[in-house]
């Protein structure tokens, strides 16, 4: 699963979960991805001594949340999503469920710590 995959796979989760809430699902994408720069910011600067202006961070939230918006409230299909997706058996939604949820928790954790 390639990281397309998995943002399609995080926003279809979402969007169920919602029911139809595409607004939702743009959200919780951005969020994650978002919390996943701010990870990879805080590893860098904990080898590396530099400074990152919060106003850098907003723009790239703004930024995230406006192609996320772009890609998944116009012309997307959430369908073929659901179609990709809808033979996945109970277990393996369970599985794929507590990886997003550990993924997302270590993100949000990690620049905190």
């Amino acid at each position: 699963m390639n990281i397309i995959e998995l943002n399609d796979y995080i926003f279809y989760r979402s969007y169920m979960f919602y029911q139809d809430g595409k607004s939702y699902s743009v959200g919780i994408v951005s969020t994650i991805q978002f919390f996943t720069l701010l990870t990879i910011f805080a590893a860098l600067r904990s080898v590396y001594d530099f400074e990152i202006e919060k106003y850098i961070l907003i723009g790239f939230g703004i930024v995230l949340l406006t192609l996320n918006a772009i890609r998944y409230e116009g012309k997307f299909n959430v369908e073929e999503l659901h179609d990709k997706w809808k033979k996945e058996g109970e277990k393996q939604k369970k599985i794929k469920g507590w990886v997003i949820f550990l993924y997302t928790a270590f993100v949000v954790l990690f620049p905190f710590i």
